[in-house]
């Protein structure tokens, strides 16, 4: 073969599979010349048409994900679209909610009761770290003391996602003012009240605790 010719085929094969390699890590930026994802808009997004759930004939996505020869197949929504702080697009099972009332919790009013409480004492003070209660009533970690939790499928947790103590700020929306005192709490989720020594336990005695995801 003409060493000519070789060095030619050469050049054309190495061109080409540069090429492809550069179209393998290719990434499009829109008002940005430094993407870095596959596809980077820098500003707003719209989508003038989206489907239904459940809509007939509205994609060309087969079930298996391959493509079909027409727009004849029907949208199942199955995820939410989820952004993170930088706007990455991902997904998730269901939108958390901003806020919750945290489970049922006893709120010991006595020494005497402490025991099989998740209450702590100190003095005339009693504490109950919030969190730790909250992650076992959804199966985000076990705490000692606590009763397992009783599931119909025993594969199956409430939490959809591994939140932390810092994720979320705490509220005691409500309490009995005639019963506790000096009521206040941590940013790490920690409740402290005191029991006031006239106290006498009714059925308003009890408390409301509103957990907030952090934005």
């Amino acid at each position: 073969m003409n060493h000519r010719y070789f060095f030619l085929l050469c050049a054309v094969f190495t061109t080409a599979t540069l090429a492809a390699q550069t179209r393998t890590k290719a990434k499009v930026g829109v008002n940005t010349q430094n993407p870095t994802e596959n596809l980077h808009v820098n500003g707003t997004l719209r989508v003038q048409k989206l489907p239904t759930d459940k809509e007939a004939a509205a994609i060309g996505t087969k079930a298996d994900g391959s493509a079909s020869a027409n727009f004849d197949q029907t949208f199942n929504a199955k995820y939410v679209v989820t952004v993170d702080k930088n706007g990455v697009l991902g997904r998730a099972a269901g939108a958390d909610p901003s806020f919750f009332y945290m489970p049922a919790l006893f709120v010991p009013t006595k020494s005497e009761q402490l025991a099989g409480s998740q209450a702590t004492q100190a003095g005339n003070v009693f504490s109950i770290n919030l969190f730790e209660n909250y992650a076992h009533q959804f199966g985000i970690s076990n705490k000692a003391g606590m009763p397992a939790i009783v599931k119909s499928n025993t594969s199956a947790n409430l939490a959809v996602n591994t939140p932390t103590q810092s994720d979320f700020d705490y509220f005691v929306t409500y309490y009995d003012d005639t019963v506790f005192d000096n009521v206040a709490v941590t940013p790490a989720g920690v409740l402290s009240y005191t029991v006031k020594p006239s106290a006498k336990v009714t059925a308003k005695t009890f408390m409301n605790i509103v957990f907030k995801k952090k934005q």
